[in-house]
């Protein structure tokens, strides 16, 4: 039987508390889905490399064989709307399950989604996700990172946010990456120049930059509004799951022979 193993070293473990890794196992415990990476295991044991032998926290966990998104895409390029649309509704699928049990994963990235042989989506990573609902510390990845998140590295004592809400903004910045090989933006605030068209409510203008080297037509209507409503600078406009499950992008049907395609082009 193959796993995955992480291993939590003393020098890490100083810098995040065992509380921290004990909430990971906590929330791994209480995960039942496909759409997500299963724990088989943690606990202490005695490290070795070279001479030394260290005791670390180590979690087991199922072995995907599969890729990472991120490596998918740097392979095949951008995917068709319909390719996105298989996914994302996976993706969807994924975080609506762990929004259910209470939890947020705030650092959704295309490199913390994994696929299987079969082109099954599946969540990993859950080192700084959270069953509390308000949020007071610092997470994620500057990247993928809402607007509201991002501040509180310039700022002392930072508003409190809600996890589930980062989560919207990763979905939106992943299906972005998705469709195009290409981030929508270096970081989420004013100054990005990409980003500040959302600031500035121009969306148009947006489109019109990242359309610049694309054939005319190459993002459709939907899409765009999706994008437009999931990357929100106000995190009160941004779409709910359930809102999302019910956009036209989304409710559009999907290809039924698309995972014969990957296996083909990929």
């Amino acid at each position: 039987m193959k796993v995955a193993i992480k291993i939590i070293k003393p020098h890490f473990l100083n810098q995040v508390g065992m509380e921290r890794v004990f909430e990971e196992v906590d929330i791994l415990e209480s995960l039942d889905s496909d759409r997500v990476t299963r724990m088989i295991g943690a606990g202490y044991t005695d490290f070795t490399q070279g001479n030394n032998v260290k005791e670390v926290y180590h979690i087991v966990l199922e072995y995907i064989n599969g890729c990472e998104l991120f490596d998918f895409i740097c392979i095949t390029g951008s995917f068709s709307e319909d390719v996105c649309r298989y996914f994302f509704h996976q993706l969807v699928e994924g975080i609506e399950y762990i929004h259910e049990q209470g939890i947020s994963h705030r650092d959704l990235k295309t490199q913390n989604i994994l696929l299987d042989k079969r082109y099954n989506l599946i969540i990993a990573d859950f080192g700084i996700a959270t069953m509390k609902e308000i949020n007071m510390t610092t997470a994620g990845t500057q990247v993928y990172a809402a607007p509201e998140l991002l501040e509180r590295w310039n700022q002392t004592d930072p508003d409190p946010y809600i996890g589930k809400i980062i989560d919207i903004f990763g979905l939106g910045v992943i299906l972005f990456m998705m469709r195009t090989n290409d981030r929508p933006f270096e970081k989420a605030e004013v100054k990005d120049f990409y980003y500040q068209h959302f600031y500035k409510n121009k969306h148009k203008r947006f489109w019109e930059c990242h359309s610049e080297f694309r054939s005319s037509g190459y993002f459709s209507k939907d899409f765009k509004d999706l994008i437009n409503q999931l990357l929100a600078p106000n995190p009160t406009h941004r779409l709910s799951l359930s809102e999302i499950k019910e956009h036209p992008w989304y409710n559009v049907s999907i290809w039924a022979n698309l995972v014969i395609y990957l296996d083909v082009h990929a």
